[in-house]
């Protein structure tokens, strides 16, 4: 079999845009406390600069607990019924699918990744989203009357509070989606509320809901996105 290596245009117009992203916190998109910024090259484009983020510290991520605590006790979105929240699930999931092919130019620049398999990602992000606005209506327990003659017991889901999310390097959106309304981490249909990191090289997809409409709607669900400083790894281009 024969591998034939195709260079990565450079003359796409789309290559020049210069794209700069900001932290959520507290429904708002802020910059880093500190002023910083990381700067994150193509891994497939020498030189070419994909995006720049804030450099969240401790201080940062601090600031994002604490908002997304007050947001757990004192929010709208736990006091929500599951239809309302579910409404803005799928809010959610209609703007990816609006936004889907710019998302999967973000992705396929900074992980290397085609750009037809980023746009498939993208169409599964917003199928979980979807999936999440459906089963926020359905949510329920379970009964066991088989421990004794004189005994019932309930299991209920109820919200856990704060819940910390990493997404990784490679399926940074997917991955965070997921784990948003996954079975383990059931955050965004229940009234729990999260703080989200990116990968240690940020990314463009997992910081995408500070921009305008998506804002509004990942504001209700009670989301705060804290970007890390970036660190070695052998595991990341």
């Amino acid at each position: 079999m024969t591998v034939r290596f195709i260079e990565p245009r450079r003359d796409d117009p789309r290559l020049g845009q210069d794209r700069r992203y900001r932290m959520v916190i507290n429904g708002r998109d802020v910059d880093a406390a500190s002023g910083k910024t990381i700067k994150r090259e193509s891994s497939v484009h020498e030189g070419l600069v994909v995006g720049e983020w804030p450099e969240a510290s401790r201080e940062d991520v601090e600031t994002a607990i604490l908002a997304a605590r007050h947001a757990f006790d004192q929010g709208p979105w736990p006091r929500m019924s599951g239809k309302e929240r579910a409404s803005y699930l799928y809010k959610i999931s209609e703007l990816i699918k609006q936004n889907a092919e710019e998302l999967a130019l973000m992705e396929s620049l900074e992980v290397g990744k085609t750009l037809a398999g980023a746009r498939g990602e993208m169409q599964h992000c917003a199928d979980l989203w979807h999936f999440a606005a459906g089963l926020v209506r359905g949510l329920e327990g379970t009964t066991h009357n088989e421990i004794g003659p004189d005994a019932l017991g309930l299991v209920l889901r109820e919200p856990i509070g704060v819940v910390g999310i990493v997404t990784p390097c490679n399926y940074p959106l997917v991955i965070g989606s997921s784990a948003c309304h996954g079975p383990s981490v059931p955050a965004a249909p229940s009234s729990s509320s999260r703080v989200s990191s990116p990968p240690a090289r940020p990314s463009a997809s997992a910081s995408w809901p500070e921009r305008p409409g998506f804002l509004t709607a990942s504001s209700m669900s009670s989301q705060a996105t804290a970007t890390p400083p970036a660190r070695s790894s052998p595991n990341i281009p």
